[in-house]
């Protein structure tokens, strides 16, 4: 924003509020309840998905207790009692899916004045997205659809047209709102603290450390060639953070996430039943053939995570901006630029799995994980240093909630 003078620091509902929805505004954000599903439209969209699951689960069990019932084989008998109670045990977990999901709100929310979030019914978690990207929310004839990389999300179904073009024309206007009281605190308040201190150098001048290790050959990196340093301007921790000198700046190298447990856990049970299916085949011909397809897919997957765990995540420092990349996890290459730099978090939350959050306008970043509590702190000092923001701004988040007393909320209407 041009002027100096702030947006208002509450965000104002407009006064038609529509039945079944509930809407609530503090200085750090704003919250749109809507009810449950209630009409007979509203919850057909439930029912109909409560009943594919069920279809499909049904034809699995009947399968493999065909499978057991016509194997001569005596331990594929163990299919007939298997195939019953796996059945009765998933039906179970769909019809109280189909409850939580009649009795779950649609909660259309802006926090902390930095992204918008939408918590809807059969949604694992919350979906995010910068407040840059208010577009993505669209008004259809039945529905709300939210764009994504992975195709539409429908929320609303026949819900009444008044409260979905409501909900969608208050909720942009929130983000608006969002948008210009952080463009706000970021260029104007933030701008006079950050130039009472310059930015560090990036590249500094070398300094012999205590008990230092051979240096190792040159690596290289999609961002550039350079030998690794340790004296910026505290040498960071000994452990699995590196740091490289590149052209114009550093890169800040960090190990990989890991694996997702859950996920090799699920393709353990794929092999386990495909394996099943294998053996139920009497012809050998068939048997082989399926073998072969099997070990190529199981392959590819080998080869898959094998590449996943070996991709470092990079964060180059250049003149004015980061550049993210973390190919381990489809992760596009990222750019965000000093200027919208917000506020630092050091996430620490076991010791083989920290990182750091960068806070922005149009989102946030985070890198760093699986290294330890001093490399951590290390990073984001590295960072605030190199922004010139003031270290106020960098907070602890070691997993708990904070309890926001009513001074806290006070001083947070109060422009940073």
């Amino acid at each position: 924003m041009s002027q100096l003078e702030p947006p208002p620091t509450i965000f104002e509902i407009a006064r038609d509020v529509p039945d079944g929805v509930e809407v609530y505004a503090d200085p750090n954000g704003v919250k749109i309840t809507v009810a449950p599903p209630t009409g007979r439209g509203q919850r057909r969209y439930f029912k109909a998905g409560f009943a594919f699951r069920m279809a499909f689960t049904l034809c699995w069990g009947v399968g493999m207790f065909y499978m057991g019932w016509a194997n001569p084989n005596p331990l594929a008998k163990v299919f007939l009692i298997v195939a019953p109670v796996a059945v009765i045990g998933f039906a179970t977990v769909w019809l109280a899916m189909l409850q939580s999901e009649l009795r779950t709100p649609t909660v259309f929310s802006v926090q902390d004045v930095k992204s918008f979030r939408v918590a809807a019914p059969g949604r694992f978690g919350e979906i995010a997205w910068p407040l840059c990207d208010a577009d993505q929310l669209e008004l259809e004839s039945n529905d709300i659809i939210l764009h994504g990389p992975k195709g539409g999300i429908h929320l609303l179904r026949a819900y009444p047209p008044a409260t979905r073009e409501w909900v969608v024309c208050e909720f942009k206007r929130a983000g608006q709102w969002a948008y210009d009281w952080m463009t706000y605190r970021v260029t104007i308040a933030a701008a006079a603290e950050r130039a009472k201190k310059p930015p560090q150098e990036v590249i500094p001048l070398p300094q012999p450390v205590a008990n230092q290790e051979p240096e190792p050959p040159a690596r290289i990196t999609s961002l550039g060639v350079g030998p690794r340093i340790l004296d910026y301007p505290i040498p960071p921790p000994r452990g699995k953070l590196r740091y490289e000198t590149i052209p114009n700046g550093a890169a800040i190298i960090a190990p990989p996430e890991g694996l997702w447990s859950c996920g090799i856990v699920f393709r353990v049970i794929i092999a386990l039943l495909y394996a099943a299916f294998v053996w139920w085949f009497r012809n050998p011909w068939l048997r082989i053939g399926f073998v072969v397809i099997g070990a190529a897919v199981a392959i590819r997957w080998i080869r898959k995570l094998n590449w996943q765990r070996k991709q470092k995540a990079v964060l180059a420092v250049l003149p004015g901006e980061f550049v993210l990349e973390d190919l381990g996890n489809k992760r596009e290459r990222r750019t965000m630029p000093y200027e919208k730099v917000r506020a630092l978090t050091a996430y620490l939350y076991r010791p083989d799995y920290n990182y750091v959050g960068i806070h922005t306008i149009e989102g946030d970043l985070w890198f760093g994980h699986r290294c330890n509590e001093d490399e951590i702190r290390w990073l984001g000092q590295f960072i605030l240093a190199r922004v010139g923001i003031p270290e106020e701004q960098m907070k602890i988040n070691r997993g708990e909630m904070p309890l926001r007393t009513f001074e806290e909320k006070q001083k947070g209407s109060q422009p940073i």
